[in-house]
C-alpha cells in the first residue's frame, strides 16, 4: 500500500493528503452529529409517544370520572329518585327523557337506571325489564340472564367490563364496554346501579389513533391484565403473556409481536388503576431519527464533494510552480520526469547544482594563486583597460585595487634569503596599510620578488614608506634588500610601463648602490631614455615574461616618458 502510494505523482499524492485532512474533521463531525441528533431526535420521539400515552389515559380517565360524575347527578336528581321510578308510572317515560340529557358523549350508547329490588331499567332510549334485556335486547356472550340481575343487585363498587361482542336484535355485532356504579357511589348500602354502555370504537377517538398509531395500536387493561379497550383487535392481544411482560408502573420496552420488532410505552393510572400502553413498530418510530441522519450523511457528502472540489482548485494554482520547475529540470536533464517525483527531480539537479558548485568552487580554491598570478600577468601585459575591469576579475580570488593610483615594486635580496622568500612576502603584506596594499606577482629570478602596488599617498609618503619597509625588512632578515620602484599612474594600461622602469631602477644598484630604495623618477633623464631603447626593451621581455603579447608590450614601452 505504502510502495502504491509512493509511485503516485506529486500532484495525487498531495492531493490525497489534503483531502484526507478534510475527511478527518467530517467524520468526527459526522460521528459526534450522528449521536447527537440520533438522541435529540429519539429524546423527542420518546417525548411524543409519551405524550400520546398520556393523552391516552387522559381520555379514558375523563370518561370514567365523568360517567361517575352522572351517575352521581342521576342519584340528586327527583326523576330519577327510587320512589318516583317505582309508584308512579307516568313518571318512568320522563325519566327516558332526563336520562337523554345525561349523553353528553358519543361514545356513551345507552345510559341505564336500575332501582334494586324492582324488574325494570330505565334507559335514556326505553324502558327494559331486567330478565329481556341480556335474554332478547342485548345478547353477551359471557354474561347469562342468572349472572346479570345478580350483579345489579350486588354490586358495591365500579365495575368496568371488558369490551366485548354484544349481538343487538336488528343491528350488527358491535364490541361495547359496560360500565356500572352503584348509587349512590361509595355507599354501603346503595339502591340502585346505573349501567353505561360505551362503544368500544368511540372510547379512544379523542386521540386520533387513525394519524397518531396508523400502524400500531392503543391498549387499555385492567388490573387483572384484561384488555378492556384496544384500539384494534389483534391476536396477541389474547396472549396473557404479553400483559405479563409489562412489569412496572411505568416503562418503555421493545418487544417481538408477531415476529416483528414493537415499541411499547405503558404506564399505570393512578387514579382509576388502569394500565394504558401504545405499541408502535420499531421501524415507525426510528423511522425520523433515521430520515435526520439521512439528511445529516447527505449534508456531509455535499460538503466533502465541494470541499473535494475546492481542494482540488487550490493544489492546481499551488502546483503552478512545482510545474513549472518540473519542465525547467526536463530542459536541464533533457528526459520527461512525468513518472518520477517532481519534488526528488528537482532536489536531485539542486544537489547536482549544488555538488558542481563545490566542485567549482574547490577547484577555484586549487587555482587561486594560479588565477591570481594569471591575473596579474594580464595586468602587466596591458590586457585590462580600466581598475574597475581588474577588481570584477580579481573580486573572486582577492585581488583589488582599492586606490586610483598603480606602481611597480621590485626586491632584490642575496641568494642566501631565496629559501626564506615566503617570509619576505608575508612580511611585507603584513607591512601594507590603508594607503597601501599590493600583490606578489612570481618572478623568473630567484632573488628577485615583484608586487604590484595600489597607492592612495602623494609621492612623497609613498617613498617615505619604501624607505621605512626597507628598513623593516633589513633589520628583520638580516640582509641587504634592494628596492627597484616604478613611477605612479593611474591608468592601469602603464603597469607595464612602471615594471620596466623598477627594472631598469634595480638595474642601477651598482650606479647607485646596494641596500637601498631606487627610484625610477630619480634617475638621470638620459638614463630614463634608454629604458625605452628597443632592443634593450625586447630583451628585459624575454628575460621576464613566459607568456603574453609581445607586440602590445613593445608598443607601449616604445613611448617615451614624454607621451
Amino acid at each position: 500500500m505504502k510502495t502504491a502510494i509512493n509511485r503516485l505523482p506529486v500532484f495525487y499524492r498531495y492531493l490525497l493528503s489534503y483531502i484526507l485532512l478534510l475527511l478527518l474533521p467530517l467524520l468526527f463531525l459526522g460521528t459526534t452529529g450522528y449521536l447527537r441528533l440520533a438522541d435529540i431526535v429519539g429524546n423527542e420521539v420518546e417525548r411524543n409517544n409519551q405524550a400520546l400515552l398520556d393523552k391516552l389515559q387522559d381520555e379514558v380517565d375523563q370518561k370514567l370520572i365523568q360517567m361517575n360524575k352522572i351517575a352521581g347527578q342521576i342519584t340528586q336528581t327527583p326523576e330519577l329518585s327510587p320512589y318516583v321510578l317505582t309508584h308512579d308510572s307516568v313518571s318512568m317515560y320522563e325519566a327516558k327523557k332526563v336520562l337523554e340529557s345525561k349523553v353528553v358523549d358519543d361514545s356513551i350508547r345507552e345510559v341505564l337506571v336500575h332501582i334494586r329490588g324492582s324488574d325494570y331499567l330505565y334507559s335514556s332510549l326505553s324502558v327494559y325489564k331486567v330478565h329481556d334485556f341480556v335474554a332478547d335486547i342485548y345478547h353477551y356472550a359471557d354474561w347469562t340472564p342468572e349472572q346479570f340481575p345478580e350483579d345489579l343487585n350486588r354490586l358495591t363498587s365500579p365495575l368496568l367490563r371488558p369490551a366485548e361482542d354484544v349481538k343487538i336484535d336488528g343491528l350488527p355485532s358491535q364490541r361495547l364496554v359496560t360500565y356500572m356504579v352503584p348509587i349512590p357511589i361509595n355507599s354501603q348500602r346503595p339502591y340502585g346501579t346505573v349501567l353505561f354502555i360505551l362503544k368500544e370504537d368511540m372510547m379512544l377517538k379523542g386521540m386520533n389513533p387513525e394519524l397518531t398509531l396508523p400502524k400500531g395500536n392503543a391498549v387499555v387493561f385492567d388490573q387483572q391484565g384484561r384488555v378492556l379497550s384496544a384500539y384494534k383487535q389483534e391476536d396477541y392481544l389474547k396472549d396473557s403473556d404479553f400483559y405479563k411482560q409489562l412489569t412496572k408502573e411505568k416503562g418503555h420496552v421493545q418487544l417481538d409481536i408477531q415476529h416483528k420488532p414493537y415499541a411499547v410505552s405503558y404506564q399505570k393510572s393512578p387514579r382509576s388503576g388502569l394500565i394504558y400502553a401504545t405499541l408502535q413498530p420499531q421501524a415507525t418510530v426510528v423511522a425520523p431519527v433515521n430520515q435526520v441522519i439521512f439528511q445529516w450523511i447527505n449534508s456531509l457528502l455535499i460538503i466533502f464533494f465541494v470541499g473535494g472540489l475546492f481542494v482540488y482548485l487550490v493544489m492546481l494554482f499551488n502546483y503552478k510552480p512545482v510545474k513549472r520547475l518540473a519542465s525547467l529540470v526536463e530542459a536541464v536533464r533533457g528526459h520527461s520526469i512525468r513518472k518520477a517525483n517532481e519534488f526528488e527531480a528537482i532536489g536531485s539537479v539542486i544537489h547536482d547544482m549544488a555538488d558542481s558548485n563545490r566542485q567549482l568552487g574547490r577547484k577555484l580554491e586549487e587555482n587561486r594563486s594560479a588565477v591570481k598570478d594569471h591575473l596579474l600577468g594580464s595586468l602587466l601585459k596591458g590586457e585590462m583597460k580600466t581598475l574597475q575591469e581588474v577588481n570584477e576579475r580579481g573580486g573572486e580570488v582577492g585581488v583589488v585595487f582599492p586606490h586610483p593610483q598603480t606602481a611597480v615594486l621590485i626586491l632584490e635580496h642575496p641568494a642566501s634569503l631565496v629559501p626564506q622568500k615566503k617570509q619576505l612576502i608575508e612580511e611585507v603584506e603584513r607591512r601594507f596599510g590603508e594607503a597601501e596594499t599590493g600583490y606578489f606577482k612570481d618572478s623568473l629570478e630567484d632573488r628577485r620578488t615583484l608586487f604590484i602596488m595600489s597607492v592612495q599617498s602623494s609621492g612623497d609618503e609613498w617613498k617615505r614608506w619604501l624607505e621605512s619597509l626597507r628598513e623593516h625588512l633589513t633589520a628583520v632578515f638580516a640582509a641587504p634588500i634592494t628596492m627597484g620602484v616604478g613611477n605612479l599612474y593611474e591608468e592601469v594600461t602603464q603597469v607595464g610601463r612602471s615594471y620596466l622602469e623598477a627594472s631598469t631602477a634595480i638595474d642601477y644598484k651598482l650606479i647607485k648602490g646596494n641596500q637601498r630604495a631606487i627610484f625610477f623618477d630619480e634617475l638621470p633623464a638620459h638614463d630614463r631614455e634608454d629604458v625605452f631603447n628597443p632592443r634593450r626593451v625586447l630583451n628585459e621581455l624575454d628575460l621576464v615574461l613566459q607568456h603574453g603579447s609581445a607586440e602590445r608590450i613593445t608598443e607601449a614601452c616604445s613611448r617615451s616618458p614624454s607621451e
